[in-house]
């Protein structure tokens, strides 16, 4: 089994996908630690684009995604479900991209109640969900399709899970700033 955990209002709550496995690879890239890297310890080209991006006025390299850690201490991603906004927070720890049902509705998804089923074990035992694939999901420059996801009643925020990042080329994680390259 999996482990799955959400963060901002769920942050206390451990999830674990029940059934169906994903394949994942490592979603951060390898950096070794010497005292030559750079002072963020994240590749040199990455670390290049990251530091420029972070200073006033400047914006990330052409293709990439720079994010800064928010308040809650999650990262906050805006991408684009079959062409319409969504909103996600980046969950390292989530299998799938996980749908508050509002957003699903709004996105277009087929939500069904009758499709609800013990999908999910929390905390406080199992949780409903409904599995699903999302048509097209953009993130940044890339176009996914077929991306495996969840719907998850009483879910507050949609998180953006294993399912959608291990397509992306690269993701990069340096103290209060995260650097998403697609592939």
């Amino acid at each position: 089994m999996s482990r799955m955990l959400l963060t901002g209002l769920f942050a206390a709550s451990a999830v674990v996908l029940v059934g169906q496995q994903l394949a994942a690879r490592p979603l951060f890239a390898p950096v070794p630690a010497s005292a030559t890297e750079s002072p963020l310890d994240i590749p040199s080209d990455a670390a290049t684009s990251l530091l420029a991006a972070t200073q006033p006025g400047q914006s990330a390299p052409p293709g990439q995604t720079i994010l800064t850690r928010n308040d809650t201490g999650g990262f906050e991603l805006n991408a684009r479900v079959n062409g319409q906004a969504a909103s996600f927070v980046v969950d390292t720890g989530a299998d799938l991209v996980s749908l508050t049902e509002a957003d699903a509705r709004r996105l277009g998804l087929p939500v069904e109640t009758a499709k609800m089923r013990p999908l999910l074990r929390t905390a406080d035992g199992m949780a409903d969900a409904q599995l699903l694939h999302i048509p097209r999901l953009q993130i940044g420059g890339q176009v996914m399709r077929d991306v495996p996801a969840v719907v998850v009643p009483g879910l507050q925020v949609n998180l953006l899970g294993e399912s959608a990042l291990s397509r992306l080329h690269r993701v990069v994680l340096s103290g209060n700033h995260m650097v998403i390259e697609p592939g």
